[in-house]
């Protein structure tokens, strides 16, 4: 496991607590903050939540009522377009990742549901960190640091001509 002076905190809602562990979590959240040279001390809140929380959450944040994979919140927003917290300079957002949508593409894709669940977390963070995928350009470089990111972490590399990309946001 990585050791490191970021913060990164794990919830967890009730009936998703066996799926995917706050260790791996955490360990991946730290992975891609050291990988992305982000300033010690920086915080990331991460949610793993069910579909009805991450699908009320699109739909009051994005207003799109359906359930999708990972949704991100930076922690520089000033406006009411995104959920409140407390935040500092250090607090770069929070993660919410839909843990009973990640089963199901882990499924589909047949992989381990830590490997796409860290896939998510990574996605994530680097939403937080500026990172797009709204065009070509933005996408493969986006695409390009996930791999490389889960590569080191998880020995995974989840952009391959043989495997789709989800449309995560």
């Amino acid at each position: 496991m990585l050791r490191s002076g970021y913060k990164i905190e794990v919830s967890t809602e009730r009936d998703q607590h066996r799926r995917i562990p706050q260790q791996w979590v955490r360990h991946v959240a730290v992975g891609t903050l050291s990988a992305e040279k982000v300033a010690v001390r920086s915080k990331v809140e991460i949610l793993l939540a069910g579909d009805d929380t991450v699908r009320a959450l699109n739909h009051q944040y994005r207003l799109q009522d359906t359930v999708t994979d990972v949704l991100s919140f930076p922690g520089s927003q000033n406006d009411n377009e995104f959920p409140e917290f407390s935040v500092s300079h250090n607090d770069i957002g929070q993660v919410i990742l839909s843990v009973p949508q990640a089963k199901r593409q882990a499924d589909e894709a047949q992989i381990d549901i830590k490997k796409e669940a860290a896939h998510l977390i990574v996605h994530g963070i680097l939403h937080l960190l500026d990172y797009d995928h709204e065009n070509t350009t933005d996408g493969k470089l986006m695409h390009s640091r996930e791999n490389a990111i889960l590569y080191e972490l998880a020995d995974f590399r989840p952009h391959l001509p043989t495997r789709g990309i989800h449309g995560s946001e």
